[in-house]
């Protein structure tokens, strides 16, 4: 994502998600209203890419499981 701001807001919308539950990998499906409101819409256990892959290439993707799997 190349939008600093928006992934600042994103990630102080989810913040109270992980400060609650102990969760340490998980997908988190997000919509936003016209008004701009943010709603959670659900967390996926086995969050899937192909969305974001198909619309932004495979090199972010690559990128984060790389790093995760460095640090095993």
């Amino acid at each position: 994502m190349d939008e600093p701001d928006l992934l600042a807001e994103l990630q102080a919308f989810v913040q109270p998600v992980f400060a609650r539950f102990p969760i340490a990998w998980v997908g988190i499906d997000l919509i936003q209203s016209t008004s701009g409101k943010w709603y959670l819409l659900e967390l996926n256990s086995g969050p899937r890419f192909q969305h974001y892959i198909q619309h932004n290439g495979p090199e972010t993707v690559v990128a984060m499981y790389q790093k995760l799997l460095s640090h095993l």
